[in-house]
């Protein structure tokens, strides 16, 4: 299933956002309501394709444990940001450089992974309803060539590997007007039993369909397999825990003359408390997602915009984010 944003050249970011209301409720109290152009397009387009799950009954083959097999195209879905027609949406995602927010990104991100994860596990009844959805990481984010906000550009998402419960889903954005790959993305969601959210659920299948896929598949599945080792593996725990302690106490060594001497010490060195920044906020309403829960990726992008700020003031020039290598979600992220 492909959900496409095309707009026209007279549309507005108004007319956009009306424009997405039409696939779903248009009532105020919608989580989408409160989000970008973008996930309020996602959002309501996943709970226009929950109302038509039933289309979907039949059309995949069931694997012994009952549940569907299906190929990444199934679920394949597309968003389209037409900044070189619509000023106001361009306006939107524009920081004070003229460049692409990526803190805003992140939250897009994090919505259309959620729906090609959704789709994924949907079993065709819509009466049913689906294991409960949660994003376990970002495993990574890399930026490999500057957004160009004068061009229109396209971002894609399907799953890439499946476990028994968790899933992988890759993200690449690409520029239309050059077509050259920008951004490749990674997000773990994982799936969990609605009566006892303590508990996993087992999820759909996947059937990868070319040769890249299947080389995809395989190296996901053997990192999968080398991390489950990693963890068992109390010997190869032990160094790490002895590597990381060495590096600690090399770093302690560096500080501790910047703390007892510090006019001995060089204007390169400084504390990383020296470098701290903090922000604190209320969660609001409007953070929430379609679950009534905290926004993963409102939390992603106030992280991001922090480390921004934290960047910008100790290096004294705007920085330029070339990846995100690891989020991990410790905890569940409640309402």
């Amino acid at each position: 299933m492909m959900i496409a944003l095309r707009r026209c050249s007279a549309l507005r970011l108004r007319t956009l956002r009306d424009a997405a209301r039409t696939t779903s409720s248009s009532s105020s109290d919608f989580a989408g309501a409160h989000q970008s152009p973008v996930t309020e397009f996602l959002w309501r387009s996943r709970e226009a394709a929950k109302k038509d799950e039933h289309s979907e009954l039949g059309k995949y083959p069931v694997v012994p444990d009952g549940l569907l097999l299906k190929p990444p195209s199934a679920t394949r879905t597309t968003v389209r940001y037409d900044f070189s027609k619509d000023s106001g949406l361009k306006d939107t995602y524009r920081n004070p450089w003229d460049f692409v927010r990526h803190g805003l990104l992140l939250e897009d991100l994090d919505a259309l992974a959620g729906n090609t994860a959704a789709m994924h596990c949907s079993d065709g009844d819509s009466t049913t309803e689906g294991p409960m959805l949660v994003t376990a990481s970002v495993d990574n984010v890399k930026m490999l060539n500057r957004l160009n906000m004068n061009n229109d550009l396209t971002l894609t998402g399907s799953v890439a590997w499946t476990g028994r419960s968790a899933m992988l889903i890759r993200m690449i954005m690409t520029d239309d007007t050059t077509n050259t790959k920008l951004m490749e993305a990674g997000f773990t969601f994982v799936a969990r039993n609605r009566e006892d959210p303590t508990k996993s659920a087992a999820i759909n299948r996947l059937a990868p369909e070319t040769a890249e896929e299947v080389e995809l598949f395989e190296t996901l599945q053997a990192r999968d397999e080398q991390r489950k080792m990693d963890r068992k593996d109390q010997a190869a725990l032990d160094e790490a825990t002895k590597v990381t302690a060495a590096a600690v106490r090399s770093l302690l060594d560096q500080a501790h003359t910047l703390i007892t001497m510090p006019s001995l010490v060089t204007d390169d060195s400084m504390l990383i408390s020296q470098t701290r920044v903090e922000n604190s906020l209320m969660c609001q309403p409007q953070q929430r997602n379609l679950s009534g829960r905290i926004f993963g990726g409102f939390l992603m992008r106030r992280a991001f915009e922090l480390a921004f700020s934290a960047c910008y003031l100790h290096g004294g020039s705007r920085p330029h984010f070339l990846e995100l290598e690891k989020v991990v979600f410790v905890t569940p992220v409640v309402g």
